[in-house]
């Protein structure tokens, strides 16, 4: 996320987002990540938000995660 994203000129978005993130994950941190689902809610207005284990890469189990939210959104 921007270092600006409180700050900055970004504007709210009526856009559903979808995001993963991972405890393990080498280049970003579970400090700052676990920050993520109220940062992004101050533009994302519909955010579905998963903190799964395991590092950098997208796992298996994503895919589930990914697949629900789809059904979700396109319901």
């Amino acid at each position: 996320m921007p270092g600006d994203w409180e700050t900055g000129s970004y504007r709210r978005v009526s856009a559903r987002g979808l995001h993963i993130a991972r405890r393990g994950d080498e280049y970003n941190p579970p400090a700052p990540t676990e920050q993520y689902p109220r940062r992004l809610r101050l533009r994302v207005m519909d955010l579905e938000f998963h903190l799964i284990d395991g590092g950098h890469r997208m796992p298996s189990e994503g895919r589930a995660i990914v697949e629900g939210w789809l059904r979700r959104i396109l319901g």
